[in-house]
Order: structure tokens, then sequence, then C-alpha cells
């Protein structure tokens, strides 16, 4: 099995071996056609090209790069959600409590063991899963407070498991985001385009290298937006990090 960096330097060499073949056989059929105003033309038609793709990949990788970073902070707001709460129905009532704390371990246990797996391949959430998050936060509602200290404890437990909820939402839109075909069609039919206007460059070492330089850059951008919208499987791949971190804590019984 490919590493990270070996899949995202096949992804990039793709590119590099797309743009350069496309370069090559524009040089070979169109360079013989052409007349005084083909190098000036396809130069302004190039310019226009490329920087419209700069654009269109500029935008797209810093949506995907914020969404990839706010879907990494809702995994930590989870596993510190999940940590919260299970040490506050201890603290209300470690005994009255016990089938809450269970629960929200089992919850945890299967979004690792189920959910985690589940988001990279189908892309949507686990049903089995969320039912353990309900029981948690109905028994929560169901809780009788005795005093104050239990009223503000109930309170918490009740408002972690809404916002649990949310948290767990927010990976479920991640992983069924993506990025559209549309965008895909446009960046590779942009990329061909470049490609070929460059016929108009004699094929000297250094116009091949510079030509190089693009296709790389480009492949590297292409192959993060990919893997920016795709949390939940290599080579973006987002780890339920902080949820093992809550389990080491319940099996160690301290924070």
């Amino acid at each position: 099995m490919l590493t990270d960096w070996q899949l995202l330097a096949v992804l990039t060499g793709g590119t590099v071996v797309l743009c350069l073949s496309t370069y090559a056989i524009a040089r070979l059929f169109l360079s013989r056609h052409g007349d005084e105003h083909t190098s000036p033309l396809s130069k302004s038609i190039l310019d226009r090209i490329a920087t419209l793709l700069s654009l269109i990949l500029a935008l797209v990788f810093a949506q995907e790069f914020l969404n990839y970073n706010e879907t990494r902070a809702a995994v930590d707001r989870e596993g510190t959600l999940l940590s919260n709460t299970y040490f506050d129905l201890k603290r209300y009532d470690p005994v009255e409590t016990l089938q809450m704390q269970q629960d929200l371990v089992a919850y945890a246990t299967s979004v690792i063991v189920n959910e985690w797996p589940i988001l990279g391949r189908e892309h949507h959430l686990d049903e089995t899963t969320w039912q353990l998050r309900e029981n948690v936060y109905l028994g929560a509602l169901d809780l009788k407070p005795a005093n104050d200290r239990q009223k503000d404890l109930r309170d918490r437990i009740v408002r972690s498991m809404m916002q649990l909820g949310d948290e767990r939402d927010k990976r479920g839109y991640a992983a069924a985001r993506g990025v559209g075909p549309a965008f895909w069609i446009v960046s590779f039919v942009g990329i061909f385009l470049v490609s070929m206007l460059f016929f108009v460059v004699p094929p000297t070492a250094i116009n091949v290298a510079v030509v190089t330089v693009f296709a790389f850059y480009t492949g590297i951008v292409l192959a993060l937006i990919g893997a920016y919208a795709d949390p939940f499987q290599r080579p973006g791949y987002i780890p339920p990090a902080p949820i093992e971190a809550f389990l080491s804590q319940v099996e160690r019984g301290v924070r």
C-alpha cells in the first residue's frame, strides 16, 4: 500500500505526464501550421486561461482547506465533549448514571470502530452509533436533580450532548460534501488547454523545465484539494485521536 506521500507523488506525477504529453503532441502537430499571428494570439489566450485556472484553483483550495480545518476542530471538540460529559455524569451520581456512562463509552467505541470506516467508505454517519448518543441524551433529560449542584450538572450534560450531536453532524457533512465533478472537469480541461497552447514555445531544456514546474505545482494543488475534500480517506485522513484519548481517560479513570 502506498504511503500518503507516495500517493501525493503519484497524483502530482500524473499531472506532469499529462501536461508534457499534451505539449509534445500539440508541438508535433500544430507548430508547423502557424503564421506570424499564431504566437501572439496563443500567448494572449494562454494568459487568460492560465489566470482563470489559477483563480479557480486558489478559491477551491482555500475553501477546502478551511473546511478541512473546521472538520478537524469539530473532531477535537467532540473528544472534549465526551470527556466533559462522562466525568460530569460521575459527579452527578456515579451509580444512577452508570448506564449512561456505559452508553457514552459504547458511543465513542462505535465511532472509532464502525463510524469512521463508514465515513470514509460510504460518506455518511452510522445510525447505530447515533442511537447510543440518543440514549445518553434522553437519559440526561430524564434525570431528577435533588439539589442545585445536580441541577447545574444536569444542565451541563444536556448542553454537552446537544453540542455533541452538532459536532457529529459536521463530520457527516464533511464526509458527504466532497468536490463536485464540475470542478475536476474545468480544472483538467484548463490544464489541457494551457499545456496545448505552450506549443508556440520551442522545446528547449529550459522551456520544458518551465512547463514541468507549472505541471508539478498544479498537480500538488489538485492533489491537496482532493485530500482536503475527503477528510476520512487517505491522504487527507483525519484520525479519531481525540475520541481515542477520551477512551484512554476512561480506562485510566482520570482526565
